[in-house]
């Protein structure tokens, strides 16, 4: 596994990790309530359908969280290694421009390049992919901001190009302009913004 590799998982830990806190921050009120009013001197609780309902969701999301988690983890080597920004950059860009489905990757894949190399990444994902069909809660603009040194006049810029409003999410968005957004960010990008 490469260094830049090794980054790239590493970053995608965290965000997973971060994940499971929130995760269990939502279920331990829940249970921790359960838990007083059974550990009471009277020891009797109740737990509603809807209660156990999100506990449930919860269980089923920390048990997918678990396995990817495991499966990362799986894939790092056992010596030191020396990570650095422009490996981690490359390694996530060649994942984004492969279609990313998972909206948090997408995301923090963003967050790892410049603007400059990671919007032909994108433009690529949009023409070779319907990764960005799932991406569900993500604005075009927001996404586009996320890249590193991409200033908010160039985000405007690249959706105006694109005849897409501001808000606008990847779902809702029309073939057409998935495909005038793609040539727009490749545009900018050789144009150097």
């Amino acid at each position: 596994m490469s260094e830049g590799h090794v980054a790239w998982s590493l970053l995608q830990l965290a965000e997973l990790l971060r994940t499971v806190d929130e995760q269990v921050r939502h279920a331990m009120p829940i249970l921790d309530e359960v838990a007083a009013g059974l550990c009471a001197q009277d020891g009797a609780a109740r737990v509603g359908a809807g209660e156990l309902a999100r506990l449930r969701e919860a269980g089923e999301a920390l048990a997918d969280l678990a396995s990817r988690i495991h499966a990362i983890g799986d894939e790092l080597p056992f010596e030191a290694v020396e990570l650095d920004v422009e490996g981690l950059a490359a390694v996530a860009l060649e994942d984004l421009a492969g279609g990313i489905i998972d909206p948090a990757r997408a995301r923090l894949a963003a967050r790892t390049a410049r603007a400059h190399d990671g919007w032909p990444a994108l433009g690529r994902a949009l023409r070779t992919s319907d990764a960005h069909t799932a991406w569900e809660g993500i604005g075009v603009g927001e996404l586009l901001g996320s890249f590193r040194g991409a200033e908010p006049e160039l985000v405007d810029r690249v959706l105006s190009v694109a005849e897409l409003p501001a808000d606008a999410t990847f779902p809702a968005c029309e073939p057409a302009a998935i495909g005038r957004l793609a040539v727009a960010l490749e545009e900018h990008a050789l144009a150097g913004g």
